[in-house]
């Protein structure tokens, strides 16, 4: 899928004003969302057992290289949830902001905003953030 992509920007770059640029940018947007896919799936995998540093890198890499796919709001999701079982509140609660802004109403909104009550309350009480310095 990376070669084809690379292969179809050539075309596009070779030939702008081609009769079937509008194919070639379908082609592209195809096989970005299957790369999309690939990623969160990857990520939800690492997520469901218990894996939560490796989802995230998954789960950013989606939201880095394809935010304008379908799989970019549930990565954003599951990235807060990995941050949150992590223990990187702050990182969490950006994250969950950050999928309200987006989608202010849809069916996860009352759980993202306990979770962010939940949030508030942790670090109103004090307790230390899990940081990478902490691990050590």
């Amino acid at each position: 899928t990376q070669k084809a992509l690379e292969e179809l920007n050539n075309f596009l770059e070779e030939y702008p004003e081609s009769n079937q640029r509008q194919q070639a940018l379908d082609l592209i947007n195809q096989g970005q969302s299957k790369l999309a896919k690939k990623g969160y799936k990857s990520g939800l995998l690492y997520y469901k057992i218990g894996r939560y540093l490796p989802a995230e890198l998954y789960f950013q890499q989606v939201l880095d290289e394809y935010s304008d796919t379908e799989w970019a709001k549930p990565a954003r999701f599951y990235l807060a949830e990995s941050l949150y079982k992590e223990k990187k509140y702050n990182q969490a609660k950006t994250e969950y902001e950050s999928y309200l802004q987006n989608s202010p109403k849809d069916e996860l909104t009352k759980k993202i905003n306990r979770r962010l009550e939940k949030i508030d309350k942790i670090l109103a009480s004090g307790v230390k953030e899990k940081t990478e310095a902490n691990k050590r």
